[in-house]
């Protein structure tokens, strides 16, 4: 009777807590942190793209925050000219941030990084990201600062890759950011580590995505890997085996990288 008793109070309590679980709402307000405060607005007219609050902040040495400084700019469609894809290591074992970098036409770049939005104070852990704790953000930024952030401040290992894309394909992954954008700015949703993460959020953009791609990969859940799916399917535009494309990509002698107007296209003399 008693052992009775004691499953339905587990029963009872599993069930509650998917209930409360299920029911959590995203948060509007709040305060964010400095880095993640404001959300990209996106408005199409009928040739340009309007992007307001693009980030372009500048660092102290330990990385903290120096001058906050948003950005807005026109984009037309037509200038797209390639798209980038970014590793930033942070870790062994894959760990790594991913982000695209669309590159337009005169030298101009736009970073779109997948992240979960902080409170100040608040740390992320990937198992909290399954259980609905972070808002889910879009940030589109400067490679000056989303980049150099993390080339020159943290110290991470990043490396970028040209992607093989044709036009139609470039153009509906720009698209579908810029809709993501929107989306995430008129309506707040939830940030999950296996389901929505830098990676996995970046993948749906793609048309391939359901015919390539498994979520449960090792791959797209460790970040730090997905390049090879990327060379596996010959996503990446160079010639050569993936530790070959790898040494190219690497973003090296950061010292000698001034972070100027030249930034662009010193991180890319790899490929040059």
């Amino acid at each position: 009777m008693l052992g009775k008793l004691l499953v339905g109070v587990v029963l009872s309590v599993v069930f509650l807590s998917l209930i409360f679980f299920l029911l959590r709402s995203p948060q509007r307000e709040g305060p964010w942190l400095v880095m993640q405060e404001r959300l990209p607005k996106v408005t199409v007219n009928q040739n340009t793209v309007t992007i307001e609050n693009i980030r372009d902040f500048r660092y102290q040495k330990n990385g903290d925050v120096e001058r906050v400084q948003y950005l807005t700019k026109q984009y037309s469609p037509d200038s797209l000219q390639r798209v980038w894809y970014g590793l930033s290591h942070f870790g062994d074992h894959g760990l790594a941030h991913a982000f695209l970098s669309f590159e337009f036409s005169e030298g101009e770049y736009l970073v779109a990084s997948i992240e979960a939005r902080l409170k100040p104070g608040q740390q992320y852990h990937p198992i909290k990201g399954l259980f609905r704790v972070y808002n889910r953000m879009m940030v589109l930024g400067t490679e000056h600062d989303i980049i150099g952030l993390r080339t020159h401040f943290r110290k991470e290992r990043v490396l970028l890759y040209p992607l093989k894309l044709s036009p139609e394909q470039a153009h509906d992954l720009w698209s579908n950011i810029l809709m993501d954008t929107q989306s995430i700015f008129d309506t707040p949703d939830f940030y999950n580590t296996a389901l929505d993460n830098c990676i996995t959020g970046i993948l749906q953009y793609t048309s391939q995505w359901e015919r390539f791609f498994n979520r449960f990969d090792y791959r797209v859940l460790l970040p730090g890997y997905s390049d090879e799916l990327a060379y596996k399917y010959q996503y990446i535009d160079g010639d050569g085996s993936l530790p070959e494309l790898r040494l190219t990509a690497q973003i090296r002698d950061i010292k000698t990288i001034p972070l100027d107007g030249s930034f662009s296209a010193r991180v890319r003399a790899g490929w040059q």
